[in-house]
């Protein structure tokens, strides 16, 4: 019966010591996921930056080809075509949305028209459009990155109330246990004392 006792004494210590270290562990790894889900989302954010480059260099190359056709560097001019079509190539080729794809469709039109023919009025309405998609990408990349980071915070905020709310189950938990299971010791060892008692008296 000794025995017994000693065992439940240790098994309630050993349950909520490895609910604690589970509790532990489960937390880590669920933080090591959310950060990895973070990084992943700046990786987006940049990537995005990097569609604003291409369009940038289209930007440069078409203000370059403005001075040049003043300069009538016919040569240099078409050269830079070749690259504004390019960068503008690498661009157009990036996810997009559908909404995203129907506004590109007719900015290709127009680059496609500039590339083609060397008339100053062209390069000013491509340059034009390059630059409002540049606002537009910048805009977007800054929007949705605010608005993960305000779920990131909900969500660590939530994993920090849900491992409160374990600890503090597992406390209580462990309080009932150890008064149920002090109230079962006081109980026998009242009686261990009893039947000592009453072998000395009997007889």
């Amino acid at each position: 019966m000794v025995e017994r006792l000693k065992k439940s004494k240790l098994a309630l210590w050993i349950l909520p010591l490895v609910s604690a270290i589970s509790l532990i562990i489960l937390s880590y790894i669920s933080i090591i996921q959310i950060e990895s889900l973070k990084k992943q989302v700046d990786k987006i954010y940049f990537g995005n930056y990097v569609q604003v480059n291409y369009l940038y260099q289209c930007d440069l190359l078409l203000k370059d080809n403005i001075i040049l056709i003043q300069k009538k560097r016919y040569s240099k001019i078409k050269k830079n075509n070749k690259l504004i079509k390019k960068f503008w190539n690498y661009y157009k080729n990036s996810y997009k949305t559908k909404k995203e794809r129907e506004v590109i469709k007719k900015i290709d039109k127009i680059i496609s028209k500039t590339t083609k023919h060397i008339i100053k009025k062209y390069y000013l309405l491509s340059i034009s459009k390059i630059q409002k998609l540049i606002k537009y990408e910048t805009e977007v990349a800054f929007l949705e990155r605010k608005r993960f980071l305000k779920k990131y915070n909900q969500m660590q905020t939530t994993l920090f109330y849900i491992i409160g709310f374990i600890l503090i189950i597992t406390v209580v938990i462990t309080i009932i246990v150890s008064y149920i299971n002090f109230k079962k010791e006081t109980k026998l060892q009242n009686l261990i004392k009893k039947y000592k008692l009453d072998s000395i008296t009997d007889g």
